[in-house]
């Protein structure tokens, strides 16, 4: 069985703050239906040394393990790091954190991997463009957060402009991903059958999301249809 690490929501709580500290951290990609806004990535650590970390991501030549940034962190020093595109490149906010909803439902060489020599912490954080009031942050569980199994929960949609979406990350080459659906569904990319599970397969660093919209039918539930799902590797 090969582990994945798995984003269902894009505000992610937890309860015990020692889950979240780890030597290695999966950051996949999640999407959005606007364009997104400014978007941080940031590194804390309760050691009173430094400690050394390194940001990877996929290189244009196609591997992983480009080094995006790297530095060190203490407890006194947490790091910031600016993980969007200036809005004026051809890409506007779109990164390798957020990307557009018709990059779903296929392989993607996107999200980020950082790896330190001791323990830290580490968030994400975004702000909508154009939109003061509105932004958003998830946190991740480092190693505690693989597994193999995981029902997919997240907030309800109330607007047509939510999308609802599970992203995946694997850990290990040849990981196999199994989308089990609740029901039949209209996901961004077409049509998906509870009696059929979505089945694909990852290579380390890879991700793949899965996501559908709310639809005008009064009671937005398309957009909702992916709570519950099962997802196994």
């Amino acid at each position: 069985m090969k582990n994945i690490f798995l984003f269902t929501v894009f505000f992610f709580l937890v309860s015990e703050g020692n889950a979240q500290l780890s030597k290695i951290h999966y950051i996949p990609p999640i999407t959005a239906t606007d364009d997104p806004g400014d978007q941080w990535l940031y590194i804390s650590t309760p050691s009173t040394s430094k400690v050394n970390f390194v940001v990877k991501v996929w290189g244009v030549d196609g591997n992983l393990g480009t080094v995006f940034s790297s530095g060190t962190v203490d407890n006194t020093n947490p790091v910031s790091i600016e993980l969007a595109q200036d809005p004026g490149d051809e890409n506007g906010w779109w990164s390798d954190f957020i990307v557009e909803a018709n990059q779903t439902e296929q392989v993607l060489k996107k999200g980020y991997i950082i790896e330190s020599d001791s323990e830290v912490y580490v968030s994400v954080r975004a702000n909508s463009d154009g939109q003061q009031y509105q932004a958003g942050a998830l946190v991740s569980k480092g190693k505690s957060g693989l597994g193999t199994r995981f029902r997919a929960g997240m907030f309800e949609n109330q607007t047509l402009a939510h999308v609802g979406f599970i992203s995946v990350m694997a850990s290990e080459d040849l990981t196999q991903v199994s989308f089990n659906l609740t029901k039949n569904i209209e996901t961004i990319e077409g049509s998906k059958l509870a009696e059929t599970p979505l089945n694909i397969t990852l290579n380390k660093g890879e991700s793949y999301i899965l996501a559908s919209q709310s639809i005008f039918d009064g009671s937005f539930a398309n957009g909702n249809e992916l709570i519950g799902t099962l997802v196994t590797s």
